[in-house]
């Protein structure tokens, strides 16, 4: 996009093995949590108020589009107006490294959400501003355990403790997530620690990957629509260690896992 530099994630959605389900309702927004759900896109058709798994169809690759937003009460006012509330959740999100940031200096994010354990790796070439961020994401012991390089075990605080890592921040996010057909946003409320909560909405777009540029100007029309600005900002995480840890945060610069913009 000419004009925007677009700091966003792109997640790749595996296509299935097999075309055998069906779906109770014709509905886009049910359509596509049970695909999230899933981590699934299918081809379908609507029949007879049900959506079927049609198997003859060519189906395109889908990505997740999304992008980060400050936001203040009278934006998340406009999103009110116009959108369907979700529901509201609280994490809680600890999140480990060495004590010289082996994991995260590779952009690898290991964390317990909620008392299970997840890692992120990632699918893109570190060190290049305009490269999408793509990551897998991993919520198995097993798989995790062979990231670390570790034997296959129940993690635990303590069997991480034995091979170096320990916890370097705690996050607990409340968030609210509303659909806006056909955006999905979730706005998140983040406890840092230091009594100054840190706000981030989240706007997300499913695409097809050959119209994923239209798509991201799509969703930043929408949100300058509704009073967001589009300047760079960090994710909480970046921003808990930016406040709080800037050793760590510089060595993340250093390493290009964080792009930090020039202001011109």
């Amino acid at each position: 996009m000419d004009s925007i530099e677009f700091y966003n994630t792109y997640k790749r959605v595996p296509q299935p093995a097999a075309l055998t389900t069906e779906l109770p309702r014709n509905n886009s927004f049910f359509q596509r949590t049970w695909q999230k759900h899933n981590k699934e896109i299918y081809a379908v058709q609507g029949t007879n108020g049900h959506v079927t798994i049609n198997p003859s169809l060519t189906i395109s690759p889908m990505i997740e589009i999304e992008k980060k937003f400050h936001f203040t009460p009278e934006q998340e006012a406009k999103i009110i107006a116009s959108a369907t509330f979700l529901g509201e959740k609280i994490q809680t999100d600890t999140y480990y490294d060495t004590l010289d940031f082996v994991l995260t200096c590779k952009d690898i994010w290991l964390r317990n959400r909620n008392g299970r354990f997840e890692i992120k790796t990632p699918l893109h070439v570190l060190g290049n501003k305009m490269a999408l961020t793509q990551y897998r994401e991993i919520e198995t012991d097993e798989e995790t355990c062979e990231v670390l390089h570790l034997p296959p075990c129940t993690l635990t605080n303590e069997i991480l403790a034995q091979a170096g890592y320990a916890p370097f921040s705690t996050i607990t996010t409340t968030r609210k997530r509303y659909q806006d057909e056909p955006y999905s946003i979730d706005l998140d409320s983040c406890d840092l620690g230091d009594g100054h909560p840190y706000l981030v909405a989240e706007i997300e777009i499913m695409t097809e990957e050959n119209q994923k540029e239209e798509a991201a100007k799509k969703l930043v029309d929408y949100a300058v629509g509704k009073g967001f600005s589009i300047d760079y900002i960090r994710g909480k995480l970046l921003e808990y260690l930016y406040r709080h840890s800037p050793e760590h945060y510089k060595a993340l610069v250093d390493a290009g896992v964080i792009y930090v913009p020039t202001i011109e």
